[in-house]
């Protein structure tokens, strides 16, 4: 059953084993975190070979619905709606529902892919949406994809969206086989009134993207390079841009696998070994103490709001409602 909208649940996973731990209600707003990004669904429909998606079976609806209920009883902000892709999730409306309900703000990444009516809809009652174009043609980004009409679906979804008013965050994993025409998505990014802000992703090893890491990462500097001339390339629109290097990828909010479990990546275990590690489950633990034990940086959070804040443009400020 949906909850009453503007209600929100007192108790997190840890305490349905017994009573409300005085410090779990409201412990993810005083620690900082505005925003958990939760990867909904594991399966995808496409084969990326870079891809750092965590597998294994995701959560029921009952699941799903009890990591609303803690995020809510934490009060963060916003929920992400990640995977795999969120599109092929069948009780999607039904939990993005309850978040809403709760007051939630709602952001879902999808590859376009699978775009139904109902997924739709879905889309037109979220903050903002997070598309993935890698290349600036069909024949680039299809084969960094994996899958021959990919970019087509995503440029027509990013119409869509435009034509309904939806803001549209735009994702670009700059890696070896690409960094040479990432700043030739310039124009398609800037030519959409409704894109708020193109991110600039420094390839990072994890998962698939660990095997396969001699393909597609690059030294530090291609990538800094490839930044500016993408800044270049935008010329007057530069302020959509957002450089997220590895090192900025630690701490910024709270991450949560299919299973409901919390990561506690550090920049090492990122970085060095290809894998996260976990702190705990959001089903099962005290909010307080996972929102200690997360490596969270509220000054780096902090100063990716301050980044995508740019007064002279409308649509990257928009972002920075919540420094994403």
């Amino acid at each position: 059953m949906t909850a009453a909208r503007g209600t929100s649940p007192s108790a997190c996973g840890g305490c349905r084993r017994g009573q409300v731990v005085f410090a779990c209600p409201g412990s993810l707003r005083r620690h900082g975190i505005k925003k958990a990004h939760w990867e909904c669904w594991s399966e995808c429909n496409l084969p990326c070979s870079f891809c750092y998606r965590t597998t294994g079976p995701p959560l029921d609806t009952a699941g799903a619905v009890s990591v609303i209920h803690a995020l809510a009883a934490g009060e963060t902000r916003a929920v992400v709606f990640a995977g795999g892709d969120p599109s092929l999730r069948p009780d999607l409306a039904d939990v993005v529902a309850e978040a809403l309900a709760f007051g939630l703000a709602v952001q879902v990444q999808t590859n376009a892919q699978h775009v139904t009516r109902s997924f739709l809809d879905i889309l037109g009652r979220c903050e903002y949406v997070g598309l993935s174009i890698d290349g600036p043609d069909a024949g680039t980004h299809d084969g960094f994809r994996g899958t021959r009409g990919n970019f087509r679906h995503v440029t027509a979804l990013l119409d869509q969206l435009e034509a309904l008013g939806v803001p549209v965050s735009v994702r670009t994993v700059v890696s070896r086989r690409n960094y040479q025409v990432v700043p030739d998505i310039a124009p398609l990014v800037s030519s959409h009134q409704n894109v708020i802000c193109w991110k600039l992703l420094e390839f990072t090893a994890i998962g698939q993207g660990w095997l396969n890491r001699e393909q597609y990462a690059i030294p530090g500097g291609i990538f800094e390079l490839s930044v500016l001339a993408a800044q270049d390339r935008l010329g007057d629109a530069a302020g959509l841009l957002e450089a997220l290097r590895n090192v900025d990828k630690i701490g910024i909010y709270m991450m949560i696998s299919p299973q409901g479990l919390v990561y506690g990546t550090t920049e090492s275990a990122l970085i060095d070994v290809g894998q996260h590690h976990y702190i705990g489950s959001i089903l099962t633990d005290h909010l307080d103490d996972l929102a200690k034990s997360i490596p969270f940086s509220a000054h780096r959070a902090d100063r990716r709001i301050l980044a995508n804040a740019h007064p002279q443009q409308p649509r990257a400020a928009l972002s920075a409602l919540e420094g994403n």
